[in-house]
């Protein structure tokens, strides 16, 4: 079963996503950086949701870290309107597969997890 770690603060959100993919997918929940991190390094994941934090380069780092654990690791981005948006999301589409900016319709990100959980092998 291909399993996803979500990283986010938004408990309606997150209870939502955890749901929706929790039919067909093993889902876990973390909460800070360390968390996310000790997931990766103990769990088989194959997609990483996580909501864009300010300031952004934290969550720049704690998605290269997690890429350097599991290099094959889809990752979606959720992110708010930033003053410089075009200067942070073509930072963020380096380090993600995908982006979504808020607001958004909770199927869309589910309709995107599912696209890179079925292109993931394992």
């Amino acid at each position: 079963m291909k399993k996803v770690l979500i990283a986010g603060d938004d408990p309606d959100m997150d209870t939502a996503l955890v749901s929706l993919l929790g039919e067909k997918y093993q889902v876990c929940m973390a909460g800070s950086r360390e968390e996310v991190l000790d997931c990766l390094r103990r769990k088989e994941t194959n997609l990483l949701i996580v909501d864009v934090k300010t300031p952004v380069v934290k969550t720049l780092h704690l998605i290269q870290e997690a890429k350097n654990i599991r290099p094959d690791l889809a990752v979606i981005v959720m992110y708010i309107y930033f003053d410089q948006i075009q200067d942070v999301e073509h930072l963020l589409r380096k380090v993600a597969d995908v982006c979504i900016r808020k607001p958004f319709d909770n199927y869309e990100v589910i309709l995107k997890a599912i696209q890179q959980l079925e292109k993931r092998k394992h």
